[in-house]
């Protein structure tokens, strides 16, 4: 089979967990999350000391690229959570979403933490994972008519066109026409940028 390559950016942010399982001997933990996005992208949040029901400050962004983007509902961002102390870590619980799931599916996501099969707490999160496509506009020929005469001579005219894309904001200028009314320009530049459908 071909293999089909996407792109897609991604935001991970608004994490937060909910009736953590105690590690620590006062009836509390020190956790943190560890994010890993397919083994492409991955990150710690901070810790937050004596919580179990803590809120964290991540808002992660990045680019993500994969050559089995029709194979997505395989891979998977996984999310463990771990109780920081002194010796080093102690585990919590984990869970995973599919990445299809992801980019076709709603923005929060809240899911069981489980060790070892027993739940151990609940992890909420916002992913944002969009994909990005890359456009080609070609122009055949563009021809403008009518321009008056400025101080009694046939006026000299360019043409430009531009993005508002954000981030790709390009122009596209034409040679310069000199001394005609109604120029016509037939060879053009292509304009090329990134960008989502929902940006277009």
């Amino acid at each position: 089979a071909n293999a089909k390559l996407g792109r897609y950016t991604v935001r991970i942010y608004d994490v937060s967990c909910e009736d953590l399982v105690a590690k620590d001997k006062s009836g509390k933990s020190d956790p943190y999350c560890k994010f890993d996005f397919d083994k492409y992208r991955k990150f710690n949040t901070e810790v937050k000391k004596r919580n179990l029901n803590p809120t964290f400050s991540v808002d992660e962004t990045f680019n993500y690229a994969t050559q089995y983007a029709d194979r997505l509902q395989f891979k998977h961002l996984a999310v463990d959570v771990q109780d920081k102390d002194f010796w080093g870590k102690d585990f919590i619980g984990s869970c995973k979403v599919d990445l299809h799931t992801l980019v076709t599916g709603p923005v929060l996501h809240n899911l069981e933490l489980l060790n070892k099969g027993q739940p151990s707490g609940r992890i909420k999160f916002k992913v944002e994972m969009t994909q990005i496509y890359h456009f080609k506009v070609f122009f055949k020929s563009a021809t403008v008519t009518g321009i008056p005469n400025i101080n009694g001579k046939e006026p000299s005219s360019s043409l430009r066109f531009r993005t508002d894309v954000p981030e790709h904001k390009l122009n596209v200028e034409s040679s310069i026409k000199r001394e005609e009314n109604n120029p016509e320009w037939n060879r053009m530049e292509q304009l090329r940028f990134n960008t989502n459908l929902r940006e277009l």
